[in-house]
């Protein structure tokens, strides 16, 4: 697992060159740095290892919707069928 960098700890190299990212809010967007990001992170351990968590769901999740499977429901029907050939033909 990543861990954050104790606070007040200067960020390293790349991260003080890369642009600015957007993040968009209710009523405005912000624009924070990677650096400025995980300094506001790394006041909060339980937040910075909540987000990673959220980030490998999302990730999990769009290389499912990639693979065109959506929910589990959608391939059940397919997985009976196949189920259901390999008894009769056990």
């Amino acid at each position: 697992m990543v861990h954050p960098p104790a606070y007040g700890e200067r960020p390293k190299g790349d991260m003080l060159r890369r642009p600015p990212s957007p993040l968009k809010m209710t009523k405005c967007e912000l624009f924070l740095t990677e650096a400025e990001l995980i300094s506001l992170l790394a006041r909060d351990p339980d937040l910075w290892k909540r987000a990673i968590e959220r980030g490998k769901w999302e990730k999990r999740a769009r290389a499912t919707e990639k693979r065109g499977l959506e929910h589990v429901g959608d391939i059940l029907p397919h997985l009976l069928t196949q189920l259901q050939k390999w008894r009769d033909n056990g």
